[in-house]
C-alpha cells in the first residue's frame, strides 16, 4: 500500500497516516540545511532542504493542504527548543504532480528572510541502477510514535533497493523515513540533494519512495530558481524577498 505521510487538510484523495518517524533513527545535530516546514499552529508539516539563500525544495504534497503563505521554514534541531524561522513567500508544485499516484512529487518554494545556513547543492548526476545497494542517512522532523513528539531532527540509515525512471525505492537499514519526513532529502553525498521523500507503506516498515530530482530539473526546478533569482522582480510584480526586486525593497500590501 502506498501512502503519503503528511496528513493535509482538503486533499483530493484520502491520505493515511503512520505513527513512526525516521524509524530506528537518532537525534541529528548536523545537516543544518535540512529544515522543517511548520504550519500556523506550530505543527511540523514536512521536511525540506535549503538549496539557495531564499530557496527550498520539498515534496509537492506538502503544499496540497494549508496555503503556502501560512507556513514557516524552521532552521534548527528542535522546533520546541527554538531556532530561526522565515515565512514561506511562494511555493510551486510540479505542474504534473498527481496526488493519487504521487507522480512528480516535488515542489519548489521561496522564503522571505535569507537562510542563516549554507545551502545544499543539487546532485548533477544522471541517476541509474548503479546506486542499488547504496546506503545513506534519511533526515527528517517526523514523529516517533505519538503526535506530541514531532519537531526534532533525526537521522537514520536506509538502503536503495531499486531505481526507477522517476523514483527511487529504499528499504530500512535499519531506519526509514515516515510521517513528517516527507520532502526530506536523499543525501548520498552530504552536500547534494539527489531526491526527496515522497511516500511509503503505512507502517513505515517496508519501504519508502523518493522522487528523483534529475528527471524534473530542466523543466521545473531550474526554471523556478531562475524566475525567483535576485533582481528578477520589477515594479508591480509579486516580490518574495527584498533582493528579489530589481528597483528597490519589496513592499507588502
Amino acid at each position: 500500500m502506498r501512502v503519503a505521510w503528511l496528513v493535509v487538510v482538503g486533499c483530493a484523495a484520502p491520505v493515511a497516516s503512520a505513527t513512526q518517524a525516521v524509524t530506528n533513527g537518532s537525534g541529528d545535530p548536523g545537516d543544518p540545511a535540512v529544515v522543517a516546514l511548520v504550519g500556523s499552529d506550530g505543527a511540523v508539516l514536512c521536511t525540506a532542504s535549503v538549496i539557495g539563500p531564499h530557496t527550498g525544495i520539498a515534496a509537492a504534497h506538502c503544499f496540497s493542504g494549508p496555503p503556502a503563505r501560512t507556513m514557516r521554514v524552521f532552521f534548527g534541531n528542535d522546533v520546541a527548543s527554538g531556532g530561526a524561522f522565515s515565512s514561506v513567500a511562494d511555493a510551486k508544485q510540479h505542474p504534473a504532480f498527481d496526488l493519487t499516484t504521487f507522480a512528480n512529487d516535488v515542489a519548489m518554494f521561496t522564503f522571505r528572510d535569507a537562510s542563516p545556513v549554507a545551502a545544499l547543492s543539487l546532485d548533477t548526476r544522471t541517476i541509474d541502477t548503479s546506486l542499488v545497494g547504496t546506503t545513506f542517512d534519511a533526515v527528517g522532523y517526523g514523529t516517533t510514535g505519538s503526535a506530541a513528539d514531532s519537531g526534532t531532527k533525526r537521522a537514520g540509515t536506509v538502503r536503495i533497493s531499486d531505481v526507477g525512471p522517476a523514483q527511487i525505492t529504499t528499504v530500512p537499514d535499519p531506519a526509514q523515513p515516515c510521517r513528517g519526513d516527507s520532502g526530506g532529502p536523499m543525501l548520498i553525498t552530504p552536500d547534494a540533494v539527489t531526491a526527496v521523500v515522497s511516500h511509503g507503506d503505512v507502517a513505515c516498515r517496508d519501504h519508502a519512495i523518493y522522487q528523483r530530482i534529475d528527471v524534473v530539473r530542466s523543466a521545473f526546478v531550474d526554471p523556478y530558481i531562475a524566475a525567483t533569482a535576485p533582481g528578477t522582480a520589477h515594479t508591480g510584480d509579486a516580490c518574495f524577498y527584498d533582493g528579489h526586486c530589481a528597483e528597490g525593497p519589496c513592499l507588502q500590501a
